[in-house]
């Protein structure tokens, strides 16, 4: 997956920019989709109807359609939206733009790598465990 982007969505603009699989015209219609106004029917469509409407149709061909296509093994015109990515359609719902919300997701996630806070020892189930059989 190239960087800055997520499902084949961006989200990070500076290294979705910097994508050689994109057109820069592409990259201009993809980035179009912060400015489109949300679908306000709740009729559902197909992943590559979505997409193509959101992000346009270089977007689909050359990312969404060998990533999604593929997780799904099916095509991504026959493929229910809600079936399968009910996320999007609620992201255009939310923040009126399935870039934002992908971006706030980013935002809101832990860091990758991130190491959590180690357990203390004392309280893990198998020292817990050990320490009743001794």
């Amino acid at each position: 997956m190239p960087k800055g982007l997520n499902l084949g969505i961006p989200n990070d603009l500076g290294a979705f920019a910097q994508n050689s699989l994109i057109s820069p015209h592409g990259k201009l219609r993809a980035l179009d989709e912060l400015r489109l106004p949300p679908k306000l029917t709740d009729e559902d469509e197909s992943v590559g109807h979505f997409l193509e409407r959101r992000l346009g149709k270089e977007m689909v061909e050359a990312i969404a359609e060998p990533l999604l296509a593929g997780i799904h093994a099916g095509d991504l015109y026959k493929l229910g939206l809600r079936a399968t990515f009910p996320q999007f359609a609620e992201m255009e719902r939310k923040y009126g733009s399935v870039i934002r919300g992908m971006i706030d997701a980013k935002r809101k996630a832990p860091a990758a790598g991130k190491r959590l806070r180690p357990q203390d020892p004392r309280r893990s189930a198998a020292i817990r465990s050990r320490q009743r059989h001794f």
